[in-house]
């Protein structure tokens, strides 16, 4: 939790066609940015895959990841 906790959080449970996911959003960093998590191996364990905050990862594609 490097930028503390977020303003709000959309999850995403899985189904039969798509992983988990949750979306975090900080409204107060760099005018609104959002974190996308996507638990990639159904582990109960979440990654970054997605990011608008400009020092961290951004891949605009990432509702690609959620394919199961």
């Amino acid at each position: 939790m490097t930028y503390g906790a977020p303003d709000f959080i959309e999850r995403e449970t899985e189904s039969t066609d798509k992983k988990a996911f949750e979306i975090w959003h900080y409204n107060n960093l760099e005018g609104g940015s959002i974190f996308v998590f996507v638990d990639l191996k159904s582990s109960d364990l979440f990654e970054l895959v997605h990011s608008t905050y400009r020092k961290e990862l951004s891949r605009p594609n990432w509702e690609s990841y959620l394919d199961q």
